[in-house]
Order: structure tokens, then C-alpha cells, then sequence
């Protein structure tokens, strides 16, 4: 088990900021998104998109946890995702759909090590959003 840590980029501060204000109504987190770049950016809070999404896969399970807990479950089947996975990013909003770069990014990371996915096997990404005071 690999853990992925993520920085909040700006635009999806933007959004929580927006929904507070009564701007934005849909803050969900609804897809889990991979690309083949590798690319470390030097500016990781302004990016709005992978570097070169291949493929998404949306939400399967959300639960709520210990105080200011989320915990969401993404499951990408044996069939599903059939590529080498360098990146990863959260997309939300009402605008995030099955079309890559749909929605906001939350946030991107650069896997360690690539994952080179294929047909026998599945993959489940368990993600954790805590929100506290600080």
C-alpha cells in the first residue's frame, strides 16, 4: 500500500470559500483521475488539471469518520484503467463528470512509482479528507 500525500490547490480553495459564501452548492469530490506525466510542477496550489489525464473513475463509496472526516473509496476494476498511472488528482464540483479535465482539482500528486496496471488485477484508492482547526 502506497500513501499519497496532496496539497489543496487554489481553485479548489476557491470553491470551499465560494460554498461558504453561498456561491457553490456542490463541493462533492466525484472522480478519481490518472495520467502519464510525471512531471513534478513548480506550482502545484495553481494547477487545474492533471498534466495529461487518461483516464477517471468515479467515486464508489463515501463515508463519514471521526470529526471532520471523510472517507471516500475509488475502485478501478481489472478491466478498468488499463495504463501506466504516473498521476493522480481528486476532481469535485458540479461541473466534474466522466470527461477528462471536468471539474475542479482538488489536488494532484506524482506517484513514486508508476503503476503499470493491466487486466489481472484491481485497484482500490482510499482516500481520507480531514478538515481541522489550525
Amino acid at each position: 500500500m502506497a500513501v499519497v500525500t496532496m496539497t489543496l490547490t487554489d481553485v479548489a480553495l476557491n470553491m470551499i470559500r465560494d460554498g461558504l459564501k453561498g456561491d457553490v452548492v456542490d463541493l462533492q469530490a466525484k472522480y478519481i483521475a490518472w495520467g502519464d506525466d510525471d512531471t513534478a510542477n513548480p506550482s502545484p496550489n495553481t494547477l487545474t488539471a492533471l498534466g495529461n489525464e487518461t483516464g477517471r473513475k468515479a467515486v464508489t463509496s463515501r463515508t463519514v469518520g471521526a470529526v471532520g472526516v471523510v472517507d471516500t473509496v475509488i475502485y478501478v476494476s481489472p478491466l478498468e484503467g488499463i495504463t501506466t498511472m504516473k498521476e493522480i488528482g481528486v476532481f469535485a464540483g458540479a461541473a466534474a463528470g466522466a470527461g477528462a479535465d471536468s471539474g475542479i482539482l482538488l489536488g494532484r500528486a506524482v506517484l513514486a512509482t508508476p503503476i503499470v496496471k493491466d487486466a489481472t488485477f484491481s485497484i482500490q484508492f482510499d482516500q481520507e479528507d480531514t478538515i481541522s482547526r489550525g
